[in-house]
């Protein structure tokens, strides 16, 4: 990489370390990290089922509804459910801006008496950094996501007449190359995902997909397009392009696999002001691979966007999302306090309540527990 494009690069770069360096936990030094959790428990398939399920009972609210009898009255039953603060994510003004931009399609699935069918994209795999979680698989966050998406399903089922369905589409296959995520784990996750969803959906609502057996080869024709496009267009200074990339490229940093690194190394080398030699080097390569990423990821979902890719595969559909913007029904995956998705830290679990945090931000007293079918992680914490 030459000189001109690295002074380019320093641009994005700079952004990124403002990034890192607002984080609370980064801030902080490893010796404050260091845990020696004394007491571990280990535990039963069904003591997981039993403890994801009472949990789940706090991420849902006690909402009683008669079946709708008209069109009208289901669609204030959806607008009272998605506005719900322990579902909502972001503001109730998006619910019902999004209710008012799909309400015809809404009325022509109630009117055919068609089932009522949601997609979720999410659950790519555990994030491959030691700061974040050491887990590779699916723990209780995981689970309980699950219970909630299961108790949001029959909830909806109790209220529309012609039934409900959600499609959750993991693009693990996809960005586990991003993010240099071996095959086996990956491979491994979602049938994790997939087998303790069984466990908990007895009624069906659920199915566990992979988004690329859907793509087809406009599809990949057009994204290989646009991520050219996009390259050529972020290093002639294209403002608009810059902005989106310099919006995913600290999190495309933060999330390369960084699991053969030790916490005490990742500390410093997340740390902006260590200018160690060998920390700076690395620091280097690995902006220009997130770079990469980030034209990667963006051009792929712009591809989507510009095929219509969603409606076209899955038509006559609604989504579900969690990332609050109007079309969408922006859901909180876990519960209010708990501003991580499933997949990015362990579940701290105290009493009947819990909150999702960073492996370096569970507190010391914490109690490891372990599941009985995986003893090479922690499934969760417990004060």
């Amino acid at each position: 990489m030459n000189v001109t494009i690295l002074s380019k690069l320093d641009v994005s770069v700079n952004k990124v370390n403002r990034f890192i360096s607002t984080s609370v936990s980064l801030k902080k030094t490893y010796k404050e990290y260091e845990k020696v959790f004394h007491s571990i428990t280990l535990v039963t398939k069904k003591d997981i089922l039993d403890v994801s399920r009472v949990l789940s009972e706090s991420t849902f609210p006690d909402l009683t509804y008669r079946k709708a009898k008209s069109f009208d009255a289901f669609v204030i039953y959806l607008e009272k459910i998605f506005s719900h603060r322990k579902i909502l994510l972001g503001d109730k003004k998006i619910t019902q801006e999004t209710i008012k931009k799909i309400r015809v399609n809404l009325q022509k699935v109630y009117e055919k008496k068609q089932r009522l069918v949601f997609t979720l994209l999410g659950y790519p795999y555990k994030m491959p950094n030691p700061l974040y979680t050491n887990s590779t698989s699916v723990d209780l966050a995981e689970i309980i996501s699950i219970y909630k998406l299961y108790r949001l399903m029959s909830k909806l089922n109790e209220v529309y007449p012609y039934g409900v369905k959600l499609i959750i589409l993991t693009e693990n296959s996809i960005f586990n190359t991003m993010s240099d995520i071996s095959n086996e784990d990956q491979i491994k996750y979602f049938h994790d995902l997939c087998r303790w969803k069984d466990h908990i959906d007895d009624n069906g609502f659920i199915e566990i997909k992979d988004i690329k057996d859907y793509h087809t080869v406009e599809l990949e024709k057009k994204w290989r397009e646009l991520e050219k496009e996009m390259k050529k267009r972020y290093w002639e200074n294209d403002p608009l392009i810059k902005d989106k990339v310099e919006a995913v490229m600290p999190t495309d940093f933060m999330t390369l696999n960084y699991r053969k690194f030790k916490p005490e190394f990742l500390i410093r080398y997340f740390n902006p002001e260590c200018k160690d030699m060998h920390i700076e080097s690395l620091r280097r390569k690995n902006y220009e691979r997130a770079l990469k990423e980030s034209f990667y990821y963006l051009s792929y979902h712009q591809a989507r966007y510009e095929l219509g890719f969603m409606d076209s595969v899955f038509p006559n559909t609604f989504r579900l999302t969690v990332a609050p913007k109007v079309g969408s029904f922006a859901i909180n995956m876990l519960n209010e306090k708990s501003k991580l998705l499933p997949y990015y830290g362990y579940i701290v679990k105290k009493g009947r309540d819990f909150k999702m945090e960073y492996i370096v931000d569970v507190p010391k007293k914490a109690k490891s527990i372990y599941w009985e079918g995986n003893l090479e992680y922690p499934f969760y914490y417990e004060i």
